[in-house]
Protein backbone atom coordinates (compact mmCIF):
# COMPACT_ATOMS: atom_id res chain seq x y z
CA UNK A 1 0.00 0.00 0.00
CA UNK A 2 1.28 3.63 -0.58
CA UNK A 3 1.60 6.45 2.03
CA UNK A 4 -1.77 7.67 0.55
CA UNK A 5 -3.72 4.58 0.96
CA UNK A 6 -2.36 4.11 4.76
CA UNK A 7 -3.15 7.57 5.44
CA UNK A 8 -6.78 7.18 3.66
CA UNK A 9 -6.98 4.00 5.90
CA UNK A 10 -5.85 5.69 8.95
CA UNK A 11 -8.74 8.75 8.70
CA UNK A 12 -11.09 6.55 7.58
CA UNK A 13 -10.41 3.82 10.44
CA UNK A 14 -10.02 6.98 13.02
CA UNK A 15 -13.92 8.07 11.17
CA UNK A 16 -15.28 5.06 11.50
CA UNK A 17 -14.47 4.82 15.67
CA UNK A 18 -16.04 8.30 15.52
CA UNK A 19 -19.19 6.77 14.35
CA UNK A 20 -19.39 3.84 16.65
CA UNK A 21 -18.92 6.09 19.85
CA UNK A 22 -21.49 8.43 18.68
CA UNK A 23 -24.30 5.62 17.95
CA UNK A 24 -23.18 3.99 21.05
CA UNK A 25 -23.63 7.30 23.08
CA UNK A 26 -26.67 7.81 20.73
CA UNK A 27 -28.05 4.17 21.65
CA UNK A 28 -27.10 4.84 25.10
CA UNK A 29 -29.18 8.13 25.65
CA UNK A 30 -31.96 6.03 24.09
CA UNK A 31 -32.12 3.38 26.31
CA UNK A 32 -31.85 6.00 29.07
CA UNK A 33 -34.51 7.40 27.49
CA UNK A 34 -36.68 4.27 27.31
CA UNK A 35 -35.96 3.46 30.79
CA UNK A 36 -37.53 6.88 31.53
CA UNK A 37 -40.50 6.73 29.27
CA UNK A 38 -41.30 3.09 31.14
CA UNK A 39 -40.76 4.53 34.39
CA UNK A 40 -42.93 7.44 33.62
CA UNK A 41 -45.62 5.14 32.21
CA UNK A 42 -45.46 2.98 35.50
CA UNK A 43 -46.26 6.28 37.54
CA UNK A 44 -48.87 7.48 34.78
CA UNK A 45 -50.79 4.11 34.95
CA UNK A 46 -50.85 4.36 38.47
CA UNK A 47 -52.32 7.61 38.37
CA UNK A 48 -55.14 6.76 35.47
CA UNK A 49 -56.20 4.02 37.70
CA UNK A 50 -55.96 5.75 41.01
CA UNK A 51 -58.42 8.83 39.56
CA UNK A 52 -60.29 6.16 37.47
CA UNK A 53 -61.24 4.42 40.73
CA UNK A 54 -61.83 8.24 42.31
CA UNK A 55 -64.36 8.85 40.14
CA UNK A 56 -66.35 5.63 40.87
CA UNK A 57 -65.92 6.11 44.44
CA UNK A 58 -68.92 9.40 44.42
CA UNK A 59 -71.09 6.90 43.35
CA UNK A 60 -69.95 4.17 45.35
CA UNK A 61 -70.68 6.55 48.56
CA UNK A 62 -73.90 7.36 47.26
CA UNK A 63 -75.36 4.05 47.17
CA UNK A 64 -73.42 3.05 50.45
CA UNK A 65 -75.05 6.00 52.00
CA UNK A 66 -78.80 5.87 50.60
CA UNK A 67 -78.79 2.32 50.84
CA UNK A 68 -78.00 1.73 54.50
CA UNK A 69 -81.23 4.57 55.52
CA UNK A 70 -83.87 3.83 57.41
CA UNK A 71 -85.97 6.10 55.14
CA UNK A 72 -84.73 4.40 52.01
CA UNK A 73 -86.30 1.14 53.31
CA UNK A 74 -89.76 2.59 53.72
CA UNK A 75 -89.31 3.88 50.30
CA UNK A 76 -88.54 0.82 48.65
CA UNK A 77 -91.97 -0.27 50.62
CA UNK A 78 -94.35 2.45 49.76
CA UNK A 79 -92.07 4.10 46.52
CA UNK A 80 -93.76 7.37 46.75
CA UNK A 81 -92.73 9.67 44.49
CA UNK A 82 -92.73 12.68 46.19
CA UNK A 83 -90.42 11.43 48.78
CA UNK A 84 -88.05 9.94 45.54
CA UNK A 85 -88.22 13.37 43.98
CA UNK A 86 -86.79 15.41 47.36
CA UNK A 87 -84.27 12.77 48.31
CA UNK A 88 -83.27 11.43 45.62
CA UNK A 89 -84.07 13.22 42.32
CA UNK A 90 -82.78 16.43 43.67
CA UNK A 91 -79.11 14.93 45.44
CA UNK A 92 -78.97 12.44 41.73
CA UNK A 93 -77.25 15.55 40.12
CA UNK A 94 -74.48 16.25 42.80
CA UNK A 95 -73.17 13.05 42.55
CA UNK A 96 -73.79 12.82 38.65
CA UNK A 97 -75.88 10.10 38.54
CA UNK A 98 -77.42 8.87 35.62
CA UNK A 99 -80.01 6.27 36.48
CA UNK A 100 -81.02 4.74 39.83
CA UNK A 101 -83.19 1.58 40.46
CA UNK A 102 -84.95 0.20 43.05
CA UNK A 103 -84.78 -3.59 42.34
CA UNK A 104 -87.29 -5.99 44.85
CA UNK A 105 -85.30 -9.95 46.05
CA UNK A 106 -86.69 -11.41 42.96
CA UNK A 107 -85.48 -8.93 39.95
CA UNK A 108 -88.35 -7.18 39.56
CA UNK A 109 -87.26 -3.44 39.00
CA UNK A 110 -89.78 -1.76 41.87
CA UNK A 111 -88.57 1.94 40.94
CA UNK A 112 -86.63 4.05 38.63
CA UNK A 113 -85.37 7.30 37.71
CA UNK A 114 -83.63 8.47 34.39
CA UNK A 115 -81.92 11.75 34.47
CA UNK A 116 -82.47 14.02 31.95
CA UNK A 117 -78.96 14.33 30.52
CA UNK A 118 -79.36 10.17 30.03
CA UNK A 119 -80.81 8.22 27.21
CA UNK A 120 -85.13 7.26 28.36
CA UNK A 121 -84.43 3.49 27.23
CA UNK A 122 -81.35 3.26 29.52
CA UNK A 123 -81.54 0.02 30.35
CA UNK A 124 -79.90 -2.27 33.50
CA UNK A 125 -77.97 -5.22 33.61
CA UNK A 126 -79.08 -8.17 34.11
CA UNK A 127 -80.12 -8.19 37.62
CA UNK A 128 -80.12 -12.21 38.59
CA UNK A 129 -76.10 -11.93 39.32
CA UNK A 130 -77.03 -8.67 41.48
CA UNK A 131 -79.26 -9.68 43.65
CA UNK A 132 -77.82 -13.37 44.20
CA UNK A 133 -74.58 -11.92 45.64
CA UNK A 134 -73.52 -13.04 48.76
CA UNK A 135 -72.59 -11.53 51.31
CA UNK A 136 -74.96 -9.07 51.47
CA UNK A 137 -72.74 -6.58 53.18
CA UNK A 138 -71.04 -6.53 49.93
CA UNK A 139 -71.11 -4.02 47.49
CA UNK A 140 -71.25 -5.16 44.05
CA UNK A 141 -69.82 -2.62 41.42
CA UNK A 142 -68.56 -3.07 37.48
CA UNK A 143 -69.10 -1.69 33.67
CA UNK A 144 -71.42 -2.85 31.27
CA UNK A 145 -72.41 -1.62 27.41
CA UNK A 146 -75.88 -0.11 26.48
CA UNK A 147 -76.31 0.71 23.04
CA UNK A 148 -73.19 3.43 22.40
CA UNK A 149 -72.91 3.96 26.29
CA UNK A 150 -70.77 2.44 28.47
CA UNK A 151 -72.22 2.51 32.32
CA UNK A 152 -70.34 2.35 35.71
CA UNK A 153 -72.90 0.41 38.06
CA UNK A 154 -72.93 0.44 41.73
CA UNK A 155 -75.42 -2.36 43.49
CA UNK A 156 -76.15 -2.73 47.22
CA UNK A 157 -78.62 -4.62 49.42
CA UNK A 158 -80.92 -2.02 50.82
CA UNK A 159 -80.85 -2.40 54.71
CA UNK A 160 -81.80 -0.71 58.20
CA UNK A 161 -79.38 1.82 59.67
CA UNK A 162 -79.39 -0.44 62.90
CA UNK A 163 -77.57 -3.09 60.98
CA UNK A 164 -74.05 -1.67 61.10
CA UNK A 165 -72.93 -5.15 59.92
CA UNK A 166 -75.84 -5.27 56.89
CA UNK A 167 -76.53 -9.00 57.99
CA UNK A 168 -80.11 -8.67 57.60
CA UNK A 169 -82.09 -10.09 54.73
CA UNK A 170 -82.35 -7.22 52.36
CA UNK A 171 -86.19 -6.98 50.75
CA UNK A 172 -84.84 -4.82 47.92
CA UNK A 173 -81.42 -3.43 45.94
CA UNK A 174 -80.56 0.16 44.72
CA UNK A 175 -78.61 0.70 41.86
CA UNK A 176 -77.04 3.53 40.59
CA UNK A 177 -75.40 4.24 37.05
CA UNK A 178 -73.57 6.69 35.58
CA UNK A 179 -72.97 7.19 31.80
CA UNK A 180 -69.20 7.69 31.00
CA UNK A 181 -69.66 10.56 28.65
CA UNK A 182 -67.94 13.30 27.12
CA UNK A 183 -67.82 15.65 30.51
CA UNK A 184 -66.21 12.56 32.66
CA UNK A 185 -64.11 11.79 30.21
CA UNK A 186 -62.68 15.46 29.71
CA UNK A 187 -62.74 15.82 34.02
CA UNK A 188 -60.26 12.48 33.98
CA UNK A 189 -58.21 14.66 31.33
CA UNK A 190 -57.93 17.60 33.79
CA UNK A 191 -56.89 15.56 36.30
CA UNK A 192 -54.09 13.71 34.99
CA UNK A 193 -53.08 16.68 32.26
CA UNK A 194 -53.64 14.46 29.67
CA UNK A 195 -55.50 13.17 26.41
CA UNK A 196 -58.00 10.77 27.45
CA UNK A 197 -60.54 8.79 25.78
CA UNK A 198 -62.90 5.75 26.20
CA UNK A 199 -62.06 2.80 23.51
CA UNK A 200 -64.81 -0.01 23.35
CA UNK A 201 -63.58 -3.62 23.01
CA UNK A 202 -64.51 -3.54 19.43
CA UNK A 203 -62.52 -0.52 18.51
CA UNK A 204 -59.18 -0.12 16.95
CA UNK A 205 -56.31 0.97 19.52
CA UNK A 206 -54.88 4.38 18.99
CA UNK A 207 -50.74 4.32 18.07
CA UNK A 208 -48.99 5.47 20.53
CA UNK A 209 -46.66 8.92 20.50
CA UNK A 210 -43.69 8.96 19.41
CA UNK A 211 -42.77 11.60 21.77
CA UNK A 212 -44.85 10.64 25.07
CA UNK A 213 -46.53 8.02 27.12
CA UNK A 214 -49.74 6.06 26.65
CA UNK A 215 -50.91 4.38 29.04
CA UNK A 216 -54.23 2.01 29.29
CA UNK A 217 -56.85 0.70 32.11
CA UNK A 218 -59.49 -1.45 31.33
CA UNK A 219 -62.69 -0.85 33.23
CA UNK A 220 -63.62 -3.99 35.23
CA UNK A 221 -67.06 -5.47 33.62
CA UNK A 222 -69.75 -6.78 35.71
CA UNK A 223 -70.08 -10.09 36.61
CA UNK A 224 -72.06 -11.75 33.72
CA UNK A 225 -71.67 -8.87 31.15
CA UNK A 226 -69.29 -9.19 28.42
CA UNK A 227 -66.29 -6.43 28.49
CA UNK A 228 -67.10 -2.78 28.37
CA UNK A 229 -63.89 -0.92 27.01
CA UNK A 230 -60.82 0.26 28.22
CA UNK A 231 -59.56 4.29 29.27
CA UNK A 232 -57.20 5.73 26.74
CA UNK A 233 -54.72 8.33 28.41
CA UNK A 234 -51.66 9.74 26.15
CA UNK A 235 -49.14 11.71 28.35
CA UNK A 236 -46.71 14.50 26.14
CA UNK A 237 -44.17 14.64 28.58
CA UNK A 238 -41.94 17.45 27.72
CA UNK A 239 -38.80 15.85 28.98
CA UNK A 240 -39.40 12.72 26.82
CA UNK A 241 -39.43 15.04 24.10
CA UNK A 242 -36.51 17.25 25.09
CA UNK A 243 -34.63 13.89 25.55
CA UNK A 244 -35.43 13.07 21.96
CA UNK A 245 -34.61 16.55 20.66
CA UNK A 246 -31.16 16.47 22.48
CA UNK A 247 -30.18 12.64 21.63
CA UNK A 248 -31.05 13.38 17.58
CA UNK A 249 -29.27 16.63 17.69
CA UNK A 250 -26.42 15.10 19.61
CA UNK A 251 -25.64 12.60 17.48
CA UNK A 252 -26.11 15.32 14.57
CA UNK A 253 -23.87 17.49 16.00
CA UNK A 254 -21.24 14.68 16.60
CA UNK A 255 -20.86 13.02 13.19
CA UNK A 256 -21.50 16.51 11.64
CA UNK A 257 -17.71 17.29 13.75
CA UNK A 258 -16.57 14.16 12.97
CA UNK A 259 -16.77 14.60 9.27
CA UNK A 260 -15.80 17.87 9.17
CA UNK A 261 -12.77 16.96 11.55
CA UNK A 262 -12.14 13.75 8.99
CA UNK A 263 -12.09 16.09 5.99
CA UNK A 264 -9.68 19.05 7.67
CA UNK A 265 -7.81 16.32 8.60
CA UNK A 266 -7.44 14.50 4.68
CA UNK A 267 -6.80 18.36 3.68
CA UNK A 268 -3.96 19.42 5.84
CA UNK A 269 -2.42 15.60 4.99
CA UNK A 270 -2.90 15.93 1.60
CA UNK A 271 -1.19 19.27 1.51
CA UNK A 272 1.05 19.30 4.34
CA UNK A 273 2.26 15.80 3.99
CA UNK A 274 1.25 14.09 0.64
CA UNK A 275 1.51 16.46 -2.21
CA UNK A 276 5.49 17.53 -0.64
CA UNK A 277 5.92 13.59 -0.54
CA UNK A 278 4.85 13.81 -4.14
CA UNK A 279 6.98 16.73 -5.34
CA UNK A 280 10.02 14.47 -4.09
CA UNK A 281 9.43 11.14 -5.73
CA UNK A 282 8.31 13.18 -8.76
CA UNK A 283 12.26 15.07 -8.16
CA UNK A 284 13.58 11.86 -7.80
CA UNK A 285 11.68 9.91 -10.57
CA UNK A 286 12.78 12.57 -13.30
CA UNK A 287 16.23 13.41 -11.75
CA UNK A 288 15.52 16.58 -11.76
CA UNK A 289 14.83 19.34 -8.57
CA UNK A 290 11.86 21.42 -10.91
CA UNK A 291 9.10 19.84 -9.01
CA UNK A 292 10.71 20.66 -5.31
CA UNK A 293 10.25 24.40 -6.52
CA UNK A 294 6.63 23.45 -5.13
CA UNK A 295 7.38 22.91 -1.41
CA UNK A 296 6.46 25.70 0.48
CA UNK A 297 9.05 27.08 2.97
CA UNK A 298 6.60 26.91 5.63
CA UNK A 299 6.47 23.24 5.52
CA UNK A 300 10.39 23.60 7.14
CA UNK A 301 10.68 19.47 7.44
CA UNK A 302 9.77 18.83 4.07
CA UNK A 303 12.34 22.10 2.76
CA UNK A 304 14.98 20.81 4.42
CA UNK A 305 14.73 17.55 2.52
CA UNK A 306 14.04 19.22 -0.69
CA UNK A 307 17.06 21.35 0.00
CA UNK A 308 19.07 17.49 0.77
CA UNK A 309 17.58 16.51 -2.47
CA UNK A 310 19.10 19.17 -4.52
CA UNK A 311 22.31 18.91 -3.00
CA UNK A 312 22.37 15.15 -3.47
CA UNK A 313 21.15 15.93 -7.43
CA UNK A 314 24.31 18.24 -7.50
CA UNK A 315 26.82 16.12 -5.53
CA UNK A 316 25.57 13.05 -8.07
CA UNK A 317 25.96 15.62 -11.08
CA UNK A 318 29.46 16.36 -9.93
CA UNK A 319 30.26 12.86 -8.95
CA UNK A 320 29.14 12.01 -12.55
CA UNK A 321 31.27 14.67 -14.47
CA UNK A 322 34.54 13.65 -12.42
CA UNK A 323 33.81 9.76 -13.56
CA UNK A 324 33.60 10.87 -17.11
CA UNK A 325 36.58 12.52 -16.95
CA UNK A 326 38.23 9.74 -15.11
CA UNK A 327 36.75 7.64 -18.04
CA UNK A 328 37.86 10.15 -20.75
CA UNK A 329 41.03 10.44 -19.15
CA UNK A 330 41.98 6.58 -19.26
CA UNK A 331 40.83 6.33 -22.68
CA UNK A 332 42.60 9.41 -23.85
CA UNK A 333 45.71 7.81 -22.64
CA UNK A 334 45.46 4.51 -23.57
CA UNK A 335 44.30 5.74 -26.97
CA UNK A 336 46.79 8.20 -27.36
CA UNK A 337 49.67 8.72 -24.93
CA UNK A 338 50.02 4.86 -24.35
CA UNK A 339 50.28 4.35 -28.00
CA UNK A 340 52.79 6.88 -28.85
CA UNK A 341 54.96 5.36 -25.77
CA UNK A 342 54.22 1.41 -27.53
CA UNK A 343 55.48 3.34 -30.46
CA UNK A 344 58.24 5.29 -29.13
CA UNK A 345 59.47 1.55 -27.73
CA UNK A 346 59.38 -0.31 -31.44
CA UNK A 347 61.12 2.72 -32.88
CA UNK A 348 64.09 2.42 -30.13
CA UNK A 349 64.37 -1.42 -30.73
CA UNK A 350 64.43 -0.16 -34.40
CA UNK A 351 67.50 2.05 -33.72
CA UNK A 352 69.45 -0.53 -31.29
CA UNK A 353 69.40 -2.38 -34.55
CA UNK A 354 70.94 0.24 -36.76
CA UNK A 355 73.10 1.80 -34.22
CA UNK A 356 76.08 -0.39 -35.59
CA UNK A 357 74.99 -1.15 -39.28
CA UNK A 358 73.88 2.30 -39.91
CA UNK A 359 74.86 5.28 -37.27
CA UNK A 360 73.07 8.27 -39.69
CA UNK A 361 69.81 6.22 -39.86
CA UNK A 362 69.89 5.72 -36.31
CA UNK A 363 70.35 9.00 -35.78
CA UNK A 364 67.61 10.48 -37.64
CA UNK A 365 65.27 7.77 -36.36
CA UNK A 366 66.56 8.68 -32.92
CA UNK A 367 65.70 12.12 -33.62
CA UNK A 368 62.14 11.12 -34.64
CA UNK A 369 61.35 9.19 -31.45
CA UNK A 370 62.71 12.19 -29.47
CA UNK A 371 59.90 14.36 -31.35
CA UNK A 372 57.91 11.45 -30.51
CA UNK A 373 58.34 11.61 -27.06
CA UNK A 374 58.05 15.80 -26.72
CA UNK A 375 54.63 15.18 -28.52
CA UNK A 376 53.54 12.80 -26.13
CA UNK A 377 54.51 15.24 -23.36
CA UNK A 378 52.41 17.60 -25.11
CA UNK A 379 49.24 15.52 -25.12
CA UNK A 380 49.51 14.68 -21.86
CA UNK A 381 49.74 18.62 -21.26
CA UNK A 382 46.68 19.02 -23.37
CA UNK A 383 44.48 16.27 -21.14
CA UNK A 384 45.35 18.55 -18.24
CA UNK A 385 44.12 21.45 -19.26
CA UNK A 386 41.95 19.84 -21.64
CA UNK A 387 42.93 21.63 -24.78
CA UNK A 388 43.73 18.67 -26.80
CA UNK A 389 40.36 19.22 -28.74
CA UNK A 390 41.04 22.79 -29.41
CA UNK A 391 44.54 21.68 -30.43
CA UNK A 392 43.30 19.02 -33.18
CA UNK A 393 40.99 21.37 -34.51
CA UNK A 394 43.72 23.42 -36.10
CA UNK A 395 45.43 19.98 -37.72
CA UNK A 396 44.43 18.74 -40.81
CA UNK A 397 42.86 15.25 -41.15
CA UNK A 398 45.44 13.95 -43.80
CA UNK A 399 48.38 15.42 -42.36
CA UNK A 400 47.67 14.41 -38.85
CA UNK A 401 46.83 10.70 -40.15
CA UNK A 402 49.73 10.71 -42.10
CA UNK A 403 51.91 11.29 -39.20
CA UNK A 404 50.03 9.07 -36.96
CA UNK A 405 50.30 6.06 -39.00
CA UNK A 406 54.33 7.12 -39.63
CA UNK A 407 54.97 6.87 -35.98
CA UNK A 408 53.11 4.05 -35.33
CA UNK A 409 54.55 1.98 -37.57
CA UNK A 410 58.25 2.11 -36.84
CA UNK A 411 60.58 -0.14 -38.75
CA UNK A 412 57.48 -2.10 -39.89
CA UNK A 413 56.89 -3.22 -43.75
CA UNK A 414 52.89 -1.44 -43.96
CA UNK A 415 51.17 0.83 -46.78
CA UNK A 416 49.03 2.89 -46.11
CA UNK A 417 45.44 4.08 -48.51
CA UNK A 418 44.22 7.17 -47.52
CA UNK A 419 41.09 8.38 -48.57
CA UNK A 420 39.49 11.65 -46.82
CA UNK A 421 37.21 13.91 -48.65
CA UNK A 422 38.06 18.15 -48.69
CA UNK A 423 35.03 19.16 -47.48
CA UNK A 424 35.88 17.12 -43.93
CA UNK A 425 38.31 19.54 -42.44
CA UNK A 426 35.38 21.88 -42.92
CA UNK A 427 32.26 20.25 -41.74
CA UNK A 428 34.18 18.48 -39.01
CA UNK A 429 34.55 20.60 -35.72
CA UNK A 430 37.77 20.27 -32.96
CA UNK A 431 35.94 18.44 -30.64
CA UNK A 432 34.52 15.31 -33.31
CA UNK A 433 37.86 15.83 -35.38
CA UNK A 434 39.79 14.54 -31.99
CA UNK A 435 37.43 11.98 -31.52
CA UNK A 436 38.11 10.93 -34.97
CA UNK A 437 41.98 10.69 -34.61
CA UNK A 438 42.14 9.06 -31.94
CA UNK A 439 39.72 6.23 -33.12
CA UNK A 440 41.96 6.01 -35.96
CA UNK A 441 45.08 5.92 -34.00
CA UNK A 442 43.46 3.01 -31.67
CA UNK A 443 42.65 1.04 -35.18
CA UNK A 444 46.10 1.55 -36.62
CA UNK A 445 47.70 0.48 -33.67
CA UNK A 446 45.41 -2.56 -33.57
CA UNK A 447 46.45 -3.55 -37.10
CA UNK A 448 50.29 -3.16 -36.86
CA UNK A 449 50.34 -4.46 -33.31
CA UNK A 450 47.67 -8.00 -33.63
CA UNK A 451 46.51 -8.10 -37.44
CA UNK A 452 50.23 -7.80 -38.72
CA UNK A 453 48.62 -5.62 -41.33
CA UNK A 454 50.60 -5.25 -44.77
CA UNK A 455 48.55 -2.69 -45.77
CA UNK A 456 46.31 -0.13 -43.96
CA UNK A 457 43.43 1.61 -45.14
CA UNK A 458 41.91 5.24 -44.01
CA UNK A 459 38.85 6.64 -45.59
CA UNK A 460 36.74 9.31 -44.56
CA UNK A 461 33.78 10.83 -46.20
CA UNK A 462 30.92 13.13 -45.74
CA UNK A 463 27.75 11.47 -47.15
CA UNK A 464 24.57 13.90 -46.78
CA UNK A 465 24.39 14.75 -43.70
CA UNK A 466 26.35 12.40 -41.75
CA UNK A 467 29.81 11.65 -41.97
CA UNK A 468 31.66 7.94 -42.37
CA UNK A 469 34.91 6.74 -41.28
CA UNK A 470 36.36 3.49 -41.98
CA UNK A 471 39.68 1.96 -41.30
CA UNK A 472 40.91 -1.42 -42.57
CA UNK A 473 43.67 -3.98 -42.84
CA UNK A 474 44.55 -7.04 -45.06
CA UNK A 475 46.15 -8.98 -41.74
CA UNK A 476 45.41 -12.05 -40.11
CA UNK A 477 41.84 -10.73 -38.87
CA UNK A 478 40.48 -11.20 -35.16
CA UNK A 479 38.20 -13.45 -33.52
CA UNK A 480 36.32 -11.01 -31.32
CA UNK A 481 34.64 -13.43 -29.04
CA UNK A 482 38.01 -14.23 -27.74
CA UNK A 483 38.85 -10.81 -26.80
CA UNK A 484 39.73 -10.43 -22.89
CA UNK A 485 37.50 -8.62 -21.13
CA UNK A 486 40.06 -5.93 -19.72
CA UNK A 487 40.91 -4.71 -23.34
CA UNK A 488 40.08 -1.50 -24.04
CA UNK A 489 41.01 -0.85 -27.35
CA UNK A 490 37.44 -1.61 -29.08
CA UNK A 491 35.67 -0.30 -25.82
CA UNK A 492 37.16 3.10 -26.31
CA UNK A 493 36.65 2.80 -30.01
CA UNK A 494 32.38 2.18 -29.66
CA UNK A 495 32.36 5.09 -26.44
CA UNK A 496 34.26 7.90 -28.79
CA UNK A 497 31.59 6.56 -31.52
CA UNK A 498 29.00 7.48 -28.87
CA UNK A 499 30.11 10.87 -28.04
CA UNK A 500 30.42 11.77 -31.54
CA UNK A 501 26.76 10.86 -31.46
CA UNK A 502 26.82 7.71 -33.72
CA UNK A 503 27.75 4.04 -33.70
CA UNK A 504 31.00 1.77 -34.52
CA UNK A 505 30.54 -1.71 -35.88
CA UNK A 506 33.90 -4.18 -36.41
CA UNK A 507 33.68 -7.17 -38.79
CA UNK A 508 36.28 -9.28 -40.36
CA UNK A 509 36.71 -8.70 -44.07
CA UNK A 510 36.01 -11.88 -46.72
CA UNK A 511 39.27 -11.43 -48.06
CA UNK A 512 40.71 -11.02 -44.27
CA UNK A 513 42.02 -8.54 -42.09
CA UNK A 514 39.09 -6.29 -39.96
CA UNK A 515 37.23 -3.32 -40.62
CA UNK A 516 36.44 -0.68 -38.28
CA UNK A 517 33.80 1.70 -39.59
CA UNK A 518 31.81 4.80 -37.31
CA UNK A 519 28.81 6.36 -38.58
CA UNK A 520 28.09 9.91 -37.37
CA UNK A 521 26.15 12.87 -37.91
CA UNK A 522 28.09 16.22 -38.98
CA UNK A 523 27.16 19.72 -36.67
CA UNK A 524 27.83 21.42 -39.69
CA UNK A 525 25.78 20.10 -43.05
CA UNK A 526 28.66 19.49 -45.74
CA UNK A 527 30.37 21.44 -49.00
CA UNK A 528 30.66 19.64 -52.27
CA UNK A 529 31.80 16.60 -51.90
CA UNK A 530 35.86 15.82 -52.80
CA UNK A 531 38.17 13.37 -54.53
CA UNK A 532 39.83 10.92 -52.96
CA UNK A 533 43.97 11.73 -51.77
CA UNK A 534 45.65 8.98 -52.68
CA UNK A 535 49.10 8.63 -50.94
Amino acid sequence: MSVRQHLLATLAACLAVTLLATLALHFGQRRETQGLAENMTRERSDQLAYFANELSAGLALFVTDYSGWDEMVNFSQTRDPEWARLNLVEVMPRFRVSALWIVGSDGTILYQIISDSAPPNLAPPPLQPIIQTLPWSREVGGFYRSGDHIIDLRARAIQPTADTDRISQPGAWMLAARILDSDTTAELGRKLQAEVSLIPPDATKPSAPERGVTVRQALQPLEGTAAAGEWNATFHIAALELGEDYNRDEMLVLLCSGLLLFCIVAWSLNRNVLRPLEHIGESLRSSTPTALDHISKRLPEFARIADLVRESFWQREALRREIEDRVRLGRDLHDGVIQNLYATGMGLAHIQRLIHSSPDQAFARLEETRRTLNLTMDTLRGYITRSESEASADVELADACITLFQTLRADRSCELDLDISAECDAVVPGPQKANLLLIIREAVSNSLRHGQAGRIGISLRVEGRFGRLRVYDDGQGCDFSRIPAGGYGLKNISARARDLGGESRHVNRPGGGVEISVDWPLATPPAAASQPTPI
